[in-house]
């Protein structure tokens, strides 16, 4: 293990999958999958009139999960690494900053749509893709390393989320995604 961490062989593959792997949890991917309900109630109670039922948009969501994850398969065949990673990333940040901003405004339909986008953006690439590039590119020790990384943050996000949203409130926890 320390090998992965420290020999000048592996050690650069080893952090950047384990940044990958804490960019995947920092996307907040998870905090949507556990509070998406929550987070519609939410909006239709400040106003934010939405053509479904909360629990509805919910289904939209994991639909959404599974559309990206379908177009990973040409994502990850036609474009290089760095380039699912890079459009991947810019597109979640657009979107997030898209449902904090619609959010705020009392949006709702918008605040779907840009979620189901944020998805589909995150299953398209770093959702699907850091499981293959860490298996091309770490030793097994490393891929050990970045998915203790992974689950670790995994574990910080839901201990701390109920927290954050408490503190910042919805648009304010989208914001600070965005900004990730």
């Amino acid at each position: 293990m320390m090998d992965a961490l420290f020999n000048a062989d592996y050690r650069r593959a080893t952090w950047v999958c384990v940044f990958i792997a804490i960019a995947n949890q920092m996307s907040g991917i998870n905090i949507l999958n556990i509070y998406a309900q929550t987070i519609f109630e939410d909006v239709a109670d400040a106003g934010g009139a939405a053509a479904f039922s909360p629990k509805a948009c919910t289904y939209f969501i994991g639909i959404s999960g599974f559309v990206g994850a379908f177009l990973s398969n040409f994502t990850v065949k036609y474009l290089t690494r760095r380039q699912v990673f890079i459009v991947g990333h810019t597109c979640m940040g657009i979107c997030l900053l898209l449902v904090a901003v619609c959010t705020v405004s009392n949006h709702g339909n918008l605040v779907l749509v840009f979620m189901c986008l944020f998805v589909i953006s995150l299953q398209f690439s770093n959702g699907s893709a850091f499981w293959v590039y860490a298996a091309e590119v770490v030793c097994d020790p490393a891929m050990g390393i970045c998915l203790f990384a992974l689950w670790g943050f995994l574990v910080i996000q839901t201990i701390f989320a109920n927290s954050l949203i408490t503190v910042v409130g919805i648009s304010g926890l989208f914001y600070i995604l965005a900004g990730y």
